[in-house]
């Protein structure tokens, strides 16, 4: 009998090692499982945001090359397509038992359109054509095939995180039948499972917090890209700007010399004739002396206004401020505007003593300009145009309206007014720039704008901006 229990007690004790050995080579297993699966469910989420980002990076640096002429952005390009390529092989073969059918031949021939595109684009900017350029990256083709793009792309992701999931899922689910099997038949090794359970769902809430702070990344990458896609919208913009101020200055100084010329020859033959005798001076001549010289003078100091506006429009750095006058601003944006106003509307201004504010004056200008250029074109052909500017000291801000009675706004296109690129005009008779270049700049001068609008009936836009100088520097504007 004692031999019997001996025997039972050396074959339960072997039973009992072999479970305990195989237990814990077991739980050692599932361990090393657990950690591969959990570091490969990491890599992955990170590949995902290294492909996102970099798939931006290649269409930035295309439309960037484009937009600003210069081939370091096409180096930058060429750098970055190898490592996507990479990044884009090492997330599929994470998970190669993942049945991938998004990745399918529409996403590759749509990426291959993509850089066929943005090679074509690449050369056209090396040939001098930068604006074709422009055209293919911004235009509906490459959207559409961008679009396929991102959509296979994700599908792929999705199905790859899924596949990650499942197995991480199903070897969770093989671990615990394991324990359950074997806390049948060894109370001992119920213990040793419960604390790999227990460790394997600690485990779990660490790769839960790391998926949820890898879903924080990827939603600050994607803010990233907007900025980034709002900083080349930005550039185009002032680079229209800086384009616009050449101009001017060059327009001003072709008439400024002739001008000086005509002025100086005119004021003469005037003091000429009035130091002729009135007897002796021909009636005739009379006429010039009394009327139409002094009304020519006139029609002179009239465009050597103008042309002094034009050259305090492209004068000096826009970096630098400077204490300005804006009623004076005010009224240089009304004579520059004049052209585009006095055939559609009669402009009124009712402006306000105001002190002196610190920014930058020429950007002001264009603020009313492009303000009082929008409110003609509103008007249209619209009989009795009328556009009315006010400016007043309301508590510590000057405030300065725009009103003009034409066609208005609906309410959703007053939601989109201030977005780059936004326009109701004609393709080709408007960028829908000029209102976001507005909002920036009143912006970066610690001010508001706001507008108010009704179909049929008018537009007013109202700006406010602090007259109290910011002991902080300006903001840089569009």
């Amino acid at each position: 009998m004692d031999s019997r229990v001996g025997r039972s007690f050396v074959i339960g004790m072997s039973v009992t090692l072999v479970l305990i050995v195989a237990g814990g080579l077991e739980t050692w297993r599932s361990y090393s499982s657990t950690r591969e699966l959990t570091a490969r469910q990491l890599r992955l989420g990170q590949l995902q945001g290294v492909v996102i980002h970099l798939d931006e990076v290649l269409t930035m640096s295309a439309r960037m090359a484009a937009a600003t002429e210069q081939l370091v952005w096409e180096t930058r390009y060429h750098r970055a397509e190898p490592e996507l390529d990479a990044a884009i092989k090492d997330m599929l073969a994470l998970a190669p038992d993942a049945q991938i059918e998004t990745f399918s031949a529409q996403t590759d021939a749509a990426n291959r359109a993509l850089v066929a595109m943005e090679t074509s684009a690449f050369a056209l900017v090396r040939g001098g054509e930068a604006a074709r350029g422009s055209e293919i990256l911004f235009g509906t083709e490459y959207a559409r095939q961008k679009k396929i793009y991102a959509a296979g792309m994700a599908s792929t992701m999705t199905a790859l995180s899924a596949s990650m999931q499942d197995a991480l899922d199903a070897h969770g689910r093989r671990i615990v039948l394991e324990v359950v099997f074997a806390s049948l038949f060894l109370v001992v090794a119920v213990f040793a499972w419960g604390r790999a359970v227990w460790q394997l769902r600690a485990r779990s809430r660490r790769l839960a917090e790391a998926l949820s702070t890898s879903e924080r990344d990827n939603a600050a990458l994607a803010d990233a890209h907007q900025q980034l896609e709002k900083l080349h919208h930005e550039l185009i913009a002032k680079e229209k700007l800086s384009n616009l101020g050449l101009l001017a200055a060059g327009v001003a100084h072709e008439i400024n010399n002739p001008m000086a010329f005509v002025t100086m020859n005119v004021h003469t033959l005037l003091e000429d004739l009035r130091d002729i005798p009135a007897d002796k001076l021909p009636e005739d001549l009379r006429v010039y002396l009394d009327e139409l010289l002094p009304a020519t003078i006139d029609g002179i100091q009239r465009v050597n206004t103008i042309v002094r506006d034009l050259q305090q429009f492209a004068r000096g750095d826009v970096d630098v401020t400077t204490d300005f006058d804006l009623n004076a601003e005010i009224a240089t944006a009304a004579r520059i505007s004049n052209n585009q106003v006095k055939d559609r509307a009669r402009l009124e201004l009712s402006l306000g003593t105001l002190p002196t504010l610190h920014g930058k004056p020429r950007q002001m200008t264009q603020v009313m300009v492009n303000l009082i250029v929008n409110a003609a074109h509103a008007i249209g052909d619209r009989p009795s145009g009328s556009i009315q500017i006010t400016s007043a000291l309301v508590e510590d801000r000057a405030v300065v309206t725009v009103r003009d009675n034409g066609a208005g706004m609906s309410r959703e296109v007053m939601d989109h007014v201030f977005q780059p690129f936004f326009t109701t005009k004609d393709v080709g008779k408007g960028t829908g720039l000029g209102l976001s270049v507005v909002y920036g700049i009143v912006s970066a001068h610690g001010g508001t704008i706001t507008v108010d609008s009704e179909v049929g009936v008018g537009t007013c836009f109202r700006l406010e901006l602090p007259v109290v100088a910011s002991s902080e520097p300006l903001a840089q504007a569009a």
